[in-house]
């Protein structure tokens, strides 16, 4: 959208017939009922909402995906931490 809003030429090419390249949500199959969390990122999973990603979020607003957005959850209070092999 941003090419051709700038008159720039392009073409895309996909390795599938599913658009997207990296990035991929992953749905495990459904269980009764739905888990909250039954998805897996493939590829490129985060876009953190700060100045480099300014025009990505634009287009999230501009094609209203905003509902379709998935909280990324880093951690859970009760989860266990292990950095540089130390709890």
């Amino acid at each position: 959208m941003l090419l051709q809003r700038l008159g720039i030429p392009y073409k895309i090419f996909e390795v599938t017939g599913r658009h997207g390249g990296r990035v991929f949500t992953y749905e495990f199959p459904q269980k009764d009922p739905k888990g909250k969390h039954d998805y897996f990122d493939v590829g490129a999973m985060r876009f953190p909402n700060n100045n480099a990603n300014k025009e990505t979020f634009k287009l999230v607003d501009e094609l209203k995906l905003k509902p379709k957005l998935i909280p990324y959850v880093f951690s859970q209070d009760e989860n266990i931490f292990l950095f540089n092999s130390e709890y």
